[in-house]
């Protein structure tokens, strides 16, 4: 009896987390790989669940998504931000309608936007040897770029800045887990 006992539990124990629930890997055409608990398609749209927000991608960026073992990761805001600043976001979008221009008076917000990627950008070369607040300087200046764009209501001209924000925000994620952050 003890040894039935033993052998249900180790199945239980082994067995069950194996088949646990599947995660889904997006793989976009840019080479960015995403790991999910949950995507669903929306129009012309794949969408997921990323850092307790929801991304979207069109479908033609996408190359493949494909269940994974892996696990996907949470959200690792620093002590000194908000977690609201990482609330999700999500804009309704149309499928009947096709993303328009920008309007003259949006040139001028995308270009200032843009500017602002790029001193971003250009600090993150630098950031294996920035200091602890100085990463996380960054990490609040990339959500508050995010949040810019979203309120002026560019996100679709910024699908692959988003990409890039992203990016940048993981690899500076994984520099400060290796710091022990």
């Amino acid at each position: 009896m003890r040894q039935f006992f033993l052998l249900t539990s180790a199945c239980f124990i082994f067995i069950l987390p194996a088949s646990g629930f599947p995660s889904s890997l997006i793989e976009l055409k840019s080479g960015a790989k995403f790991v999910t608990s949950h995507h669903w398609e929306e129009g012309e749209f794949i969408k997921f669940y990323l850092y307790g927000g929801i991304v979207g991608f069109k479908k033609h960026q996408i190359k493949k998504v494909e269940n994974t073992d892996l696990i996907p990761k949470k959200a690792n805001v620093p002590p000194q931000m908000p977690q609201a600043a990482l609330a999700p976001v999500e804009k309704k979008t149309s499928t009947t309608l096709k993303p328009k221009e920008p309007a003259k008076k949006d040139q001028g917000k995308v270009q200032k936007l843009m500017r602002e990627l790029d001193l971003l950008k250009k600090s993150f070369q630098n950031v294996s040897r920035m200091s602890d607040t100085e990463l996380h300087k960054i990490v609040k200046d990339l959500i508050g770029l995010r949040n810019k764009i979203i309120k002026n209501h560019l996100g679709n001209q910024f699908s692959d800045q988003f990409l890039e924000i992203y990016t940048m925000a993981d690899k500076i994620e994984e520099i400060l887990k290796e710091r022990g952050q």
